[in-house]
């Protein structure tokens, strides 16, 4: 048998098994978003693809997860993110200033 807790930071799977946890100090956020293209599905042929920039922190890639839709996602030290990010409108700009030029990303 496998079993597989996947439920994040608060994970009641981990605390059941564990007990409670002591995080360390968060340096790295992520932000996820869905995107519906069936073509470029295709083309990463299920590969997982991650662009990564050290100097400034920052990663960026996709994840196939369907015939049509991937899950891409933005990681970043939390230090590039002058404002809190608490709306939509908010990770979304951030999101494209801080990938412009980013690896030749065209977003």
């Amino acid at each position: 048998d496998i079993f597989i807790g996947s439920d994040g930071a608060n994970s009641q799977v981990r605390k059941l098994l564990f007990g409670e946890t002591q995080f360390s100090k968060i340096e790295v956020q992520e932000i996820l978003g869905t995107i519906y293209d069936p073509i470029l599905v295709k083309e990463l042929k299920g590969v997982f693809t991650k662009f990564q920039d050290p100097e400034r922190g920052i990663s960026f890639g996709f994840i196939p997860f369907s015939k049509n839709e991937i899950i891409w996602f933005n990681q970043f030290d939390v230090r590039l993110a002058k404002v809190p990010l608490t709306s939509g409108e908010d990770m979304k700009f951030f999101t494209k200033e801080i990938l412009k030029n980013f690896n030749n990303l065209t977003l």
